[in-house]
């Protein structure tokens, strides 16, 4: 339970107003985001960290936002849980390989995974390093294990 009292917005605004907005919002579709087919597109990386799952499993977690076209300003994700699965050293291995192709720069040292505290140290430095800095052309299918992959990258 939150320990923010949320009733202070509800005084800095007109509630009947806003019901009426979000009322006409939903009629209007302002609740339908289109689905991310599987194409190519342009993407700069947002995010990228070490999370959890719901469960409380590692997972890698990168957000990338897609910089042109007709899905603009949209996001697609790489998942990857690195700790319980049927095979660890897979996924782990899986997600070395997806790093690798990010093209971070000699500064953030050598890709590896030496345990998971300074895999997640990694995976921030990667996201400095890279975010803004690069533009990326991916594959990217939904269906597929692999749904994002790195087919080539130019600097912004």
């Amino acid at each position: 339970m939150s320990e923010f009292d949320f009733a202070e917005f509800d005084n800095m605004v007109n509630l009947a107003e806003m019901k009426k907005d979000i009322d006409e919002a939903v009629k209007n579709g302002g609740t339908d985001y289109p689905e991310i087919p599987a194409g190519t597109y342009k993407v700069s990386l947002k995010k990228l960290e070490l999370g959890t799952t719901k469960d409380k499993r590692p997972m890698v977690k990168g957000q990338f936002q897609i910089v042109e076209g007709q899905f603009k300003k949209m996001n697609i994700f790489y998942n990857r849980v690195i700790y319980g699965t049927k095979n660890d050293s897979n996924m782990i291995a899986s997600s070395l390989g997806f790093l690798k192709s990010l093209g971070a720069t000699e500064e953030v040292g050598p890709i590896t995974f030496e345990g998971y505290k300074q895999f997640s140290e990694l995976l921030l430095d990667i996201a400095e390093d890279c975010s803004g800095a690069l533009i990326y052309t991916v594959v990217y299918d939904p269906e597929k294990f692999n749904s994002i992959s790195v087919k080539d990258f130019e600097e912004v």
